[in-house]
């Protein structure tokens, strides 16, 4: 049971990082709480996997939505061997 409590305290009292903002084409299947990846190769090099938490619609034609997610776990994608020994 010490696990589980102790558990449960780091993931309400740590801070998470966050995009609160996040502008995606419409689609029906994402749902608060679901997990979504979110990835960068070419411009940042990171893959993030999000938990979805908010969702917001703007009024008009758009087909897009804004999302908040926080993110769960974050990896890098881009490698180099600069500075690595021969």
């Amino acid at each position: 049971m010490d696990r589980v409590r102790d558990y449960l305290a780091t993931q309400v009292t740590t801070p998470s990082p966050t995009i609160p903002s996040l502008t995606v084409s419409y689609d029906p299947r994402l749902q608060l709480g679901a997990v979504i990846i979110i990835d960068s190769a070419k411009l940042m090099s990171i893959s993030l996997r999000s938990l979805i938490v908010e969702k917001s619609y703007s009024a008009g034609t758009s087909d897009t939505r804004e999302l908040g997610v926080v993110i769960i776990t974050a990896k890098i994608t881009f490698t180099t061997y600069a500075g690595q020994p021969h």
